[in-house]
């Protein structure tokens, strides 16, 4: 049925408005790839995203890949994709786009399971839907893995981010996330729409190497800077 509208009533992009495409191929042009990788946790230029030596410890993600700068058009479309699902579409089309650059970037996840990071009750209530989990669904179609979105689970309600300092935000996400039992040997790559501080990122990974997983990597939508 949603084929068959999208072909009597195509729809027009979410951003300019003018061309047909949930996101035009134009406007598409106009989302700034994130040309440098950085370690997760001291946020320094970094060798494909890898978490740095220095910077390792027994519970980090070994490394991080962000597609996109978070401004522009892809801020756009994570900010209204969290109000309105009209953007739903169009975040699931950026999501497919940034799993290719990925894959294009020589970037490889064979193995891994896909588990995004978990709203809280309130949030998915709200929202209705996890736009985490429609980018990690994306980036185990492209790569071909394994997704499941209940390795994760929230263990507190946790305060909006965005307005929170770099410290504030790492205690504000402590202890934010629990795992499941049986991971020992599981490699886990953890789905996020945005990287800012890695808090909420770093705090997930925590919570996975405690209860045996063999590697973390991270992966978001994009990233700010």
């Amino acid at each position: 049925m949603e084929n068959i509208l999208n072909t009597l009533f195509p729809p027009k992009c979410f951003n300019c408005g003018e061309n047909y495409g949930d996101i035009c191929k134009i406007c598409l042009l106009e989302c700034k790839i994130a040309r440098n990788y950085y370690c997760i946790v001291c946020d320094k230029p970094s060798t494909k995203g890898k978490t740095h030596q220095t910077c390792k410890t027994a519970t980090t993600p070994t490394s991080i890949f962000s597609a996109y700068e978070y401004k522009g058009i892809v801020r756009k479309c994570i900010m209204q994709s969290k109000y309105s699902m009209r953007t739903f579409a169009s975040l699931k089309l950026l999501a497919k786009e940034a799993s290719n650059i990925a894959s294009k970037c020589d970037i490889t996840y064979k193995d891994f399971i896909v588990t995004p990071i978990p709203l809280s009750r309130g949030r998915s209530r709200q929202r209705g839907f996890n736009q985490a989990g429609l980018i990690g669904k994306a980036v185990a179609e492209t790569f071909s893995i394994s997704y499941q979105d209940s390795i994760l689970i929230r263990n507190k309600e946790t305060k909006a981010q965005h307005q929170k300092p770099r410290q504030e935000r790492f205690k504000n996400m402590e202890n934010a996330f629990k795992a499941e039992k049986d991971l020992v040997g599981q490699k886990i790559l953890i789905v996020d729409d945005i990287c800012t501080t890695g808090a909420t990122l770093l705090e997930a990974s925590r919570a996975l190497y405690q209860v045996g997983a063999e590697e973390v990597r991270c992966f978001t939508l994009a990233k700010e800077f």
